[in-house]
């Protein structure tokens, strides 16, 4: 490896890399540098949640430990995005004629890990927001079984009556920590 192979390696390493370059660009280095499938690599990112993560992985154990990478209790998921389509048929169209449709509240997207009394909460940009909702992790804790388990979903704020209250007012739950 030349040095500034050595460099930029490091800095991808060290999450210090500040030259503009995409993710996806990275990605594809990652995966070059250690013959990795770059779908491999980008679903590894997907489980281990940064691409440095993907590196010190592809780097230790190469394309069988990258292709091995799966999802972990307390380690963030990038989020899976929605993507645009043109019309209906063309969403049932590209999963095989079947998909699953659902009401979109007025919420935000969470990520909740539990393992045994464990849990935390990340937000879509896998910011830890654990103490902002202490309810969430009661709730987790007293209603849901079969550990450990990831959930990715939609939090919403209810007034006392049980009725969605205003977007913002679940901004300002994230904001405020508790304990």
């Amino acid at each position: 490896m030349s040095a500034d192979e050595r460099e930029f390696l490091a800095r991808i390493i060290g999450g210090e890399m500040r030259t503009g370059v995409s993710e996806g660009l990275l990605l594809e280095a990652i995966a070059a540098a250690w013959g990795v499938d770059v779908a491999a690599a980008r679903r590894a990112a997907l489980f281990l949640g940064d691409l440095t993560a993907v590196a010190t992985l592809a780097a230790a154990g190469g394309a069988a430990a990258v292709a091995g990478a799966s999802p972990r209790p307390f380690v963030p998921l990038l989020p899976m995005l929605a993507e645009i389509a043109d019309d209906f048929p063309a969403v049932l169209a590209a999963h095989g004629g079947r998909t699953a449709l659902e009401y979109k509240y007025d919420g935000a997207r969470i990520q909740l890990h539990r393992a045994g009394e464990r849990v935390q909460v990340w937000t879509r940009r896998l910011s830890d927001v654990t103490r902002s909702l202490p309810d969430v992790v009661e709730i987790a804790r007293r209603d849901l079984s079969g550990e450990p388990f990831i959930l990715d979903g939609e939090v919403v704020a209810l007034d006392p009556a049980g009725r969605p209250l205003p977007f913002q007012e679940l901004m300002r739950r994230f904001r405020r920590v508790h304990g």
